[in-house]
């Protein structure tokens, strides 16, 4: 019975329940439905799947045909045909205390299964409640109820971690459920998602795409790819593990696995041999590193995948420390991360969407860019490959690796500068406060300070030597020296800008930052020692922690002025 306040359910709930869809257990039979429509109790937090909710008040099940069964709201007993515990809706019979749950109702557990992909002998259902260790590799947990054991290994297992009936669709399973223009995937998000075309990494496979077709999030901001989404099949034959087919999982209870094939952590979908326990991650059950690879533009060597979880500095650009499988090279005692050496060939969309550019899609093109453009990529200004994608309404244009990989939109990079940094993806004229020399597009910038930089400026080392000098020199973003030179190419430098400057040698060594960093391409960055104060004569210091003013010792303390006394005592 429906009323304004919600509708009636007698059979199954006290309360007034409001209509509800829910991606999770219903808490009428304990199972996953395929997205069910249902009933929800505010007051008790109670889901009830619909079909559940129309269940008939008298049943006459095969499983027990002696006597009918009646639903009643019973809880504190056990089900007698799987032995899990029975909290709220069951079938009942008086005569013979015989309880059944609303699941084992609809999917009876058989006495014998044939699981090959997940245990090599026939499983038997125990029919008696006992406490057992579930042995298959994804679980791992204790149980007490119904197990189906193999007697031949005496092994036990959950009914849910090896069973699930072909009739329902697994968690796993699901369809997917257009509302609109939204979609529902829960096997990878509880919430709707809308389609999306993005150059993101996936937050499903945690790697990126050459801009590929999705969904998205606007709640959890979170991307997932198409191919993750609708398209991952439910087992593989992969080529690093050829004897076992692998099946898809989801890591629910975000337990701390890595792939077998990289070495990265896997955090939601992944790939599973159950009798091996051997795990692959999205990506590389789709395109597996090779073992041995060959870049010679980055690396003169060759490079081997260590299959083995080290810590180690990546070698390449990025210098971050990581633990997982990197590439070796062995002649040279070299580490790299795979992503940073290696790249699988993906093949590419005709047009995309991509966040810099969000007015117009941008379309690729291949051969010689357009005569009326200058044949450079907006982001990098890098020269145009034979690949690339194009705005010919706005003339603006992307190599392929700045679609694949973009430079973040802001950071945070204290050597640069002190606030957070803002990428200007444009044309645009602008002098570089790093090096003091022009630049003509997408520069990063700090709008409260007028600052900006090249993208190439900002790696720029703080105390370095050179060989023009006796003394380490310094990068400073204000030289300050006015009518100074070069010490290097003895040109003008502006004072106004940054350079690296001799702090020994007063009134000041100057260099421009292009002239001091041009022979440093593999030369580490020197150490820098930097003082707690500086000091202005024999009892007079300024302290980094008080630069409002200067400190002079005092008998009993510090003064910073004659009636008032500074917080720091030396």
């Amino acid at each position: 019975m429906e009323s304004d306040e919600g509708v009636s359910l007698p059979l199954i709930h006290e309360h007034l329940m409001v209509p509800w869809n829910h991606v999770g257990k219903g808490d009428c039979c304990g199972g996953f439905e395929v997205i069910t429509d249902g009933y929800y109790c505010k007051k008790c937090k109670f889901f009830v799947h619909k079909k559940c909710s129309e269940s008939s008040e008298y049943i006459q099940h095969p499983s027990h045909p002696g006597h009918t069964l009646q639903l009643q709201r019973k809880a504190n007993v056990s089900c007698d045909l799987c032995g899990k515990d029975i909290w709220s809706l069951s079938y009942h019979c008086e005569a013979c205390d015989f309880n059944m749950d609303l699941y084992c109702v609809k999917y009876p557990p058989p006495k014998v299964i044939d699981v090959s992909e997940k245990h090599r002998h026939k499983l038997t259902l125990l029919k008696k409640r006992i406490m057992f260790y579930c042995d298959t590799t994804t679980c791992r947990k204790y149980g007490y109820e119904f197990p189906y054991k193999c007697d031949d290994c005496d092994s036990a297992f959950h009914v849910d971690c090896v069973w699930h009936p072909s009739e329902v669709k697994h968690p796993l399973e699901y369809t997917t459920m257009d509302a609109g223009e939204r979609v529902l995937l829960p096997w990878i998000h509880k919430h709707f998602m809308m389609p999306w075309n993005s150059q993101k990494k996936g937050s499903c496979c945690k790697r990126y795409e050459i801009i590929s077709d999705g969904y998205y999030c606007k709640r959890c901001n979170l991307f997932f790819h198409k191919k993750c989404g609708d398209k991952v099949p439910q087992s593989i034959q992969h080529p690093s593990h050829s004897i076992h087919p692998l099946w898809l999982q989801l890591n629910r209870n975000y337990s701390y696995l890595s792939c077998n094939s990289c070495g990265r952590r896997v955090k939601d979908l992944f790939y599973r041999c159950h009798i091996c326990d051997l795990i692959v991650d999205l990506c590389c059950a789709t395109y597996p590193p090779p073992e041995v690879i060959d870049i010679s533009k980055k690396h003169h060597h060759k490079l081997t995948l260590l299959k083995k979880r080290i810590d180690f500095k990546c070698d390449a650009k990025c210098g971050k420390i990581s633990y997982e499988f990197p590439y070796k090279c062995n002649e040279c005692d070299l580490a790299f991360h795979v992503d940073c050496v290696w790249q699988p060939n993906i093949s590419s969309k005709v047009e995309v969407n991509h966040s810099y550019h969000p007015w117009h899609p941008l379309t690729l093109l291949t051969g010689q860019p357009p005569e009326y453009s200058d044949g450079k990529c907006r982001l990098c200004g890098k020269k145009i490959d034979r690949l690339f994608y194009h705005c010919s309404s706005c003339n603006f244009t992307l190599d392929m690796c700045c679609v694949y990989k973009p430079p973040p939109q802001y950071l945070l990079d204290l050597k640069a500068h002190d606030h957070q940094l803002t990428l200007l993806p444009r044309l645009d004229s602008f002098t570089c406060n790093a090096c003091g020399l022009k630049g003509d597009r997408s520069p990063y910038g700090c709008f409260p300070c007028g600052f900006m930089i090249h993208q190439e400026c900002l790696p720029l080392p703080r105390v370095i030597n050179i060989n023009r000098h006796d003394h380490r020199v310094s990068r400073t973003s204000i030289l300050g020296v006015v009518n100074s030179v070069c010490g290097v190419c003895r040109k003008k430098v502006d004072w106004a800008y940054g350079g690296y400057l001799c702090q020994s040698c007063p009134p000041g060594y100057v260099v421009h930052s292009k002239c001091a960093t041009r022979e440093l391409e593999d030369v580490p960055e020197e150490i820098e020692d930097i003082e707690p104060y500086v000091v202005i004569d024999e009892h007079t210091i300024q302290h980094f922690s008080h630069k409002a003013h200067f400190l002079r010792l005092h008998g009993n303390g510090v003064l910073y002025e004659e009636s008032k006394w500074c917080r720091i005592a030396l």
